[in-house]
């Protein structure tokens, strides 16, 4: 991240990340494909081939980064931390509102997937066809939703548009419960399309907040405060989803529609109060 945001203006920044994202994706999807092959044949020898592979693609990877321009610190040498990320206010709960949006992350991948399994009609493997939804379209649409994204107003209208989009996938999923096969499977599509436009809008959102709060003498330490937030989401979100979702049902369907409509809104206020 700070790295992007000494290559980029603010504008190409979201774009760049945006890019980033979307190989990203593109990377997961080829590498269960390559995996598979491995299940496929499922030999000691076959698993020890790919975990090779894997490690040859890493050096290309670092070879790639190796080939980067230099880029000049935004610091003196030996001028003391400021802590300042830790020391803005605004900043922090804008970090605090990303952590609890994040947790959209992780219901893809738990709650959902339990979801499926435990509460619908619909088949196991459905499971991986939304995913797949999920996965193809931020291959395609994400950069194409980073366009003209790059200023801190927008980014936190784009996350309130995010917050209310999860808020109706929510809703959605809930639905799912309790209906026939064909009912069921066309409720989780048609969630998940709902589901990742907002995800497309509020990661876009969530990068230009990111980028725009951020002091640009301290972007590395701000960076390193605003991925808290999806550190935070990742270690609480599991556990806080399954009960919400699985343990209360329907009713915790609707509970976290409310918690991230509200969330989005209040991301937006505050950007639009202190910029």
């Amino acid at each position: 991240m700070t790295t992007i945001t000494r290559l980029g203006t603010p504008d190409e920044r979201v774009r760049i990340r945006a890019y980033t994202r979307s190989v990203t994706n593109l990377g997961i999807a080829l590498g269960t494909v390559f995996a598979g092959f491995a299940l496929a044949i499922n030999t000691r020898q076959a698993y020890q081939v790919m975990l090779l592979l894997d490690a040859v693609t890493f050096l290309g990877a670092a070879f790639v980064f190796h080939r980067l321009p230099y880029i000049q610190p935004t610091i003196e040498r030996g001028e003391p931390f400021s802590f300042a990320a830790m020391k803005d206010k605004v900043f922090l709960t804008a970090t605090f509102l990303n952590g609890i949006m994040s947790f959209h992350f992780v219901l893809q991948n738990v709650a959902i997937p339990l979801w499926v399994v435990k509460e619908t009609n619909a088949p196991r493997w459905w499971v991986s066809i939304i995913l797949l939804v999920n996965t193809i379209c931020v291959i395609f649409f994400q950069v194409r939703f980073s366009r003209g994204s790059g200023d801190v107003r927008n980014g936190a209208r784009q996350f309130q548009r995010a917050g209310l989009a999860v808020a109706v996938a929510c809703l959605l999923y809930s639905l799912s419960a309790g209906v026939s096969t064909i009912l069921a499977c066309s409720l989780l599509v048609v969630a998940m399309l709902v589901h990742v436009y907002g995800e497309l809008v509020g990661s876009v959102g969530s990068w230009s907040i990111g980028f725009g709060l951020a002091d640009e003498k301290h972007q590395g330490q701000y960076q390193g405060v605003y991925s808290l937030s999806w550190g935070v989401g990742g270690t609480v979100g599991p556990a806080f989803v399954t009960a919400m979702a699985i343990t209360l049902g329907k009713q915790g369907w609707i509970y976290m529609a409310i918690m991230f409509a509200v969330t989005g809104v209040l991301m937006n206020q505050l950007i639009q109060r202190t910029r």
